[in-house]
Order: structure tokens, then C-alpha cells, then sequence
């Protein structure tokens, strides 16, 4: 007899014995594979779920902290709602100038670089110009000395200014008084004539266009219109796309939700849209980039609505890739090396946010990439590139804040930051009685530095549960996690209080038993005993699971699918001490696993049903 206890009926069911319980090893030594791979996976291998402040692809094999935020160098903190803003050599002293134009201060003015970026000596170029918004640098009336080309969305106009050579006196010259709010301003040869011409996107007027250099010394210039009718163009790019020595036009429509190429046809004279993304909402910056490393040029932007993508250029075809969504604004983005490793990064902002990011090209090809911070202090980030400021032959960020009318930038710091988490993959152990043998990992912890490894553990891989720190390497599991939870999941923090130092983390091993059935027909431990179905094979779809009880005891007999999800509990209780059976109908067709729990002895047998 039994006591307070039931055995529902189940269905129609083939019985097999499993085999003895065996050894199993999950190991990780390598996470270049990156995150976004929560699991369930049956072999970690070189991905894992997530992480946070934690370097998993620099240094190979290897997990340590990622370095601190670079370190803000202040250009200037007073120019009136700083926008585009760009570095060359004004002066001619053998390092990079800044040059920004002032939205709200209606001026376009250029720093003067004391070589280390330590100090700047401001100098105007230009005043009353109303509402500057973009502008680029060359050599325009052809005499060695950089000019500076500029628009004005309020004044509706583009016009360039001479440089005297050393940056000190500039001539204004006229291009276009009246083109209709133009958001951008680039230069290239459209015509190849050998002398540089101009182009620009008008937002208010839907207009790419470009300028002719008519008398190759920026005296006198022809309007072109590239496409009259781009809503919201907003961003427009030179470069040759097909490479056929024509250089062709990059174009961002924030109105028309559209990321297009116009290809020059020959000269400047005609020219053919190319649509690449039909659906990219609200782009407000394009760049031209080999991403990917194959020697062409993708297409990098970014979008009023948060959004940072690339387009990897296949010839007559694009593939979207995109490096970040949910953005507050991205306002601006721009490729370049940060990290020294001979592929491009990128940076972008978060303008409503006041944050600025870099991400790391980690795989070489623009297809996986780490987040970083750089800074969230100022407000506004509008304008942002990258070049070498301090002449050390490393790349820097350059960033202007229109809020706090800000020009910044921003030097790699030699240190580390203080924490950082990685989670792995959630581990399937592959069997509903796993029995849970210990945990182990290696790592070099120099002074001041810690690493902590937690584990949680379920039957449902949604529902984990909270995390349990692991005392040392070598622990028995047993004392953190339920053995006959198939599912297990890590996470490896790491910690320093020495900015100058970083813990490493090499190897993560977790152990456990697969427990099997005992032999057929035999009783367990004590005359437990878990028999095949009568009768075996069973036409009729019918069978009936024998299990033995031979001392009074808790008693759980339970289906399970291949997943290791519940099916039916077929009998739970407290048992007399007797022989007992669990009619069994109508499964579906499958591989099934039958499991008995009673007073600590453990068995399970495959069942297919036919």
C-alpha cells in the first residue's frame, strides 16, 4: 500500500535501459568568439552571454579588465555651440590645428596647437557668419596653404576663406549666397580638372550639390545640382564607390529615411542614384570606410533615431551591419584605428545623453564589437573625429560639445578600470540526473587585484535563479548548486585597486556525472528497482512502468522530454514497502526519459515511443 499518494494514468510507451553514470567536462579557455549567445549550448566553445568592462579579445586566450576612459584635455570651453569641427595643420609647424565653426556664436575659428596639446591659442577666422554648421580644409586658390570652406544653415550660404600661411589673416571669398540651408560641406575633384571643387547636402531645400572651381582658384564657381529632390538631405560624402576614377557622392536623407550613392557618370556633368538602405530612420552622419579589410569602401552612418551601422559593400549589392541600436541621438560618427591594431574603429555620441563611445573593431571585419566609454560629462556631443594631437603616434578623440560649448579632447589612459563581469553561455549538461561533481579555474591575480567566479543552476533555463560565489577553485559544486539541475551558468568578475594592474583569467572547468538506471530487471540499492514496460515493443501503443519500493519512503516517478522538460509525474508519494506499476497511453512519438526518486536512490531509463 501506499500513503498519500497517486499514480496518474500516462501514455503508450517502449521502455530502454541508459547506461551507468559517466564523467563529463565542460571547459573554456578562449571568449574571442564574443558575447550574445546566452545558451542553452552543450560546449561553451569561444563565445559567451555578456559581459561588462572586460577585455575578451585583446589579449587571446585571456579575460582581463578593459582600460579606464581616456583622459579629457579641454581645447577651448567658450565657443558658442561648437559643431563641425576638424584637425589639420593651419600653421604649418608639423602638427594638427583644431578648426570648429560656433552655431550660435556665428564664427568660424581655428586653435593653434603647441605641438602637445597641451596649449591653444585661439584665432578667428570668421565672424557674423550666421549659423555655421559644417566645414573642411584644402588648398583652394592653389598657393601650399590650407584654406577653409564652411556653410551657414541660418545665412543660407557657402563661402571659403585664404589662409595667409600662418593662419593669422583670411580673406572671405563667396561661393553660394543662397543655397537653401545647408547642413554639410565637403570638397573633392568632381570634374578632373586638378583643382578642388566643392559639394554640400541642403537639409530645407532636399538638394545635393556640388560647386565647380571654375577659375582653379575658388575666384568664381558653377552651381551643380546632383539630385533635386532628397528629402531631409542632410549629410553627402565624396568618394569613388566603383572605383572608375570618378569620384562619386555619399548621401544621408534624414526625411527620406534613405542611406544612398550617387554615381558620377563622368565629370561632374551626370549622375545616378543608387539607393543602399530604403529603411534607415533618420540618418544625420555618412562616412566612407573600408570596414571589413577587403580594399573597397562601405559606408559607415548613424541616425537621429540611435541607430550606428555599416554597409559592407559587395558590388552591386550591400549588407547591413549594425554596431549599436537605442541610442539617444547619434548625432555624428567616425571610423578610425584607436587601438593600433590595423582596423577601423568607431565613435559616435549620444547628444540628448551627453555620452560618448567608442567601439572596437574586435574581430577585424566589423562584424563584432565591444562597447567603451569615453565620456558622459559633457553636454551635447555634436562633432567628433579622431587624430593624433600630442604627436605620439597614437590616435585621439576629439569631441565638440554644443551645450556646454565645449571643444575637447581626449588622451588613451594607462590604466585599468576597477571591475568588470563576464557571463557565460548557460551550459546544458545533457542529462535530467546530472549529478554535480566540482568547479575549477586558473588566473594570475598580481597585488591589489581580485577574481571571483559565481555559478547558478536550474531545471529551467529561464529561471536560474540567484548567483552563489564559489569559494575557491576545486569546490564541490554540491554546495552551491542542486545536483539534477541540468542547467549552469558562470560568472567571472574581475577587480583592482591598482589602476595600474589587471587580474587575468585563463581557464574555467566545471565537472559532473551523467547517473544512468540500474541493469534491467535488477533492484538498486536496498531492493530500489526502476523495470522496463510491459509489454516490450507494444503494439497497441500501451505499457506499464514496474518499480519497486522496499521500505517505507518518499517516492517520485517522472517523464521527461528530450529538453529535459517535465512531461507528467507519473507517481509521487510516500510508498509502503511493495511492487508497484504506472499505466502509461498516448504520448506522441519520441525519444522520452523515465526517471525514478525514491529514499536517495536515483535511476532513469530511456523510453521511445513508437
Amino acid at each position: 500500500m501506499r500513503r498519500n499518494a497517486r499514480l496518474p494514468l500516462l501514455v503508450g510507451l517502449i521502455l530502454t535501459a541508459s547506461g551507468m553514470a559517466s564523467g563529463e567536462t565542460a571547459i573554456q579557455t578562449d571568449w574571442a568568439g564574443g558575447y550574445g549567445v546566452p545558451g542553452p549550448v552543450i560546449d561553451w566553445g569561444s563565445c559567451f552571454a555578456t559581459s561588462e568592462a572586460i577585455a575578451w579579445a585583446a589579449l587571446p586566450g585571456n579575460l582581463t579588465l578593459v582600460p579606464a576612459p581616456p583622459i579629457p584635455n579641454d581645447i577651448t570651453t567658450n565657443f558658442a555651440e561648437p559643431a563641425g569641427t576638424i584637425a589639420v595643420d593651419i600653421d604649418e609647424d608639423d602638427d594638427l590645428d583644431i578648426v570648429s565653426v560656433a552655431y550660435t556664436g556665428n564664427e568660424v575659428a581655428w586653435w593653434e596647437n603647441d605641438g602637445s596639446g597641451g596649449g591653444w591659442t585661439k584665432h578667428r577666422i570668421a565672424v557674423g557668419f550666421e549659423g555655421p554648421v559644417g566645414l573642411c580644409a584644402v588648398d583652394i586658390n592653389d598657393d601650399d596653404h590650407v584654406d577653409i570652406a564652411a556653410c551657414a544653415e541660418d545665412a543660407d550660404e557657402v563661402a571659403w576663406w585664404a589662409n595667409n600661411g600662418s593662419g593669422t589673416a583670411w580673406t572671405r571669398h563667396e561661393v553660394d549666397p543662397a543655397i537653401n540651408s545647408p547642413f554639410s560641406v565637403r570638397w573633392a575633384d568632381y570634374d578632373n580638372d586638378d583643382d578642388p571643387d566643392l559639394s554640400a547636402a541642403a537639409y530645407a531645400a532636399n538638394d545635393i550639390v556640388w560647386w565647380e572651381n571654375t577659375d582653379g582658384l575658388g575666384g568664381s564657381w558653377t552651381r551643380h545640382t546632383v539630385d533635386a529632390n532628397l528629402s531631409g538631405a542632410w549629410g553627402a560624402t565624396p568618394v569613388d564607390i566603383n572605383e572608375d576614377n570618378e569620384t562619386d557622392i555619399l548621401a544621408a536623407a534624414y526625411g527620406a529615411n534613405q542611406i544612398c550613392w550617387y554615381e558620377n557618370l563622368g565629370g561632374g556633368a551626370s549622375w545616378s542614384k543608387r539607393v543602399v538602405d530604403w529603411d534607415f530612420d533618420s540618418p544625420v552622419s555618412i562616412r566612407a570606410h573600408d570596414m571589413d579589410g577587403d580594399d573597397d569602401i562601405d559606408i559607415l552612418a548613424s541616425s537621429y533615431s540611435g541607430t550606428v551601422a555599416w554597409w559592407e559593400n559587395g558590388g552591386s549589392r550591400w549588407t547591413k551591419h549594425v554596431i549599436a541600436e537605442g541610442l539617444d541621438v547619434a548625432f555624428c560618427v567616425f571610423a578610425q584605428d584607436l587601438d593600433g591594431d590595423q582596423d577601423p574603429d568607431v565613435i559616435s555620441s549620444e547628444r540628448n545623453s551627453d555620452r560618448v563611445w567608442w567601439w572596437e573593431n574586435a574581430d577585424g571585419v566589423g562584424t563584432l564589437w565591444i562597447q567603451h566609454l569615453v565620456d558622459e560629462t559633457g553636454d551635447g556631443p555634436n562633432g567628433l573625429l579622431a587624430a593624433d594631437i600630442n604627436n605620439d603616434t597614437q590616435q585621439n578623440i576629439i569631441v565638440a560639445f554644443s551645450f556646454s560649448h565645449t571643444i575637447r579632447w581626449y588622451d588613451p589612459a594607462d590604466a585599468f578600470t576597477d571591475n568588470g563581469f563576464l557571463e557565460t553561455s548557460i551550459l546544458d549538461a545533457g542529462d535530467v540526473l546530472t549529478d554535480w561533481g566540482t568547479i575549477d579555474w586558473t588566473c594570475q591575480t598580481p597585488a591589489n587585484t581580485s577574481v571571483t567566479v559565481e555559478v547558478r543552476a536550474s531545471s529551467d533555463p529561464e529561471t536560474l535563479g540567484a548567483w552563489s560565489i564559489v569559494g575557491a577553485p576545486g569546490d564541490d559544486l554540491s554546495g552551491y548548486v542542486q545536483d539534477e539541475d541540468r542547467y549552469i551558468q558562470c560568472r567571472i568578475s574581475l577587480g583592482t585597486t591598482d589602476s595600474a594592474a589587471s587580474p587575468t583569467f585563463e581557464e574555467l572547468q566545471v565537472y559532473w556525472n551523467q547517473a544512468g538506471a540500474v541493469d534491467e530487471g535488477d533492484a538498486g540499492p536496498g531492493g530500489f528497482g526502476l523495470r522496463p514496460a510491459l509489454p516490450t515493443p507494444s503494439p497497441a501503443g500501451r505499457a506499464t512502468i514496474q518499480f519497486t519500493v522496499p521500505r517505507v519512503g518518499d517516492v517520485e516517478l517522472v517523464l521527461f522530454d528530450p529538453e529535459g522538460r517535465r512531461v507528467r509525474t507519473l507517481a509521487e508519494g510516500t510508498y509502503e514497502p511493495g511492487e508497484y506499476e504506472a499505466a502509461v497511453t498516448g504520448l506522441a512519438r519520441g525519444v522520452y526519459l523515465c526517471r525514478l526518486n525514491a529514499a536517495g536512490f536515483r535511476a532513469i531509463r530511456k523510453v521511445i515511443v513508437n
